[in-house]
């Protein structure tokens, strides 16, 4: 059950750093319409998402790894 536990509070943090590049996306957006700080907010935007996802996919793995390491 840890193991499902872990995964969905990685979900959770991914969910809520999408929910706030959304909303710099916004912002950025009213302020500055489609112009060039838009675009390379899109760009710093999409790269720090993956740098998220796999930050937040090699802590289960090392926390799944740490927990089964544990128990034998």
């Amino acid at each position: 059950m840890w193991n499902l536990g872990i995964r969905l509070w990685a979900a959770w943090r991914f969910a809520l750093f999408l929910a706030l590049v959304a909303a710099v996306l916004f912002v950025v957006y009213q302020i500055d319409g489609m112009g060039k700080v838009f675009g390379w907010t899109v760009a710093l935007s999409g790269l720090g998402t993956v740098a998220v996802f796999f930050t937040l996919r090699d802590f289960v793995r090392r926390e799944i790894n740490h927990r089964i390491g544990g128990r034998l």
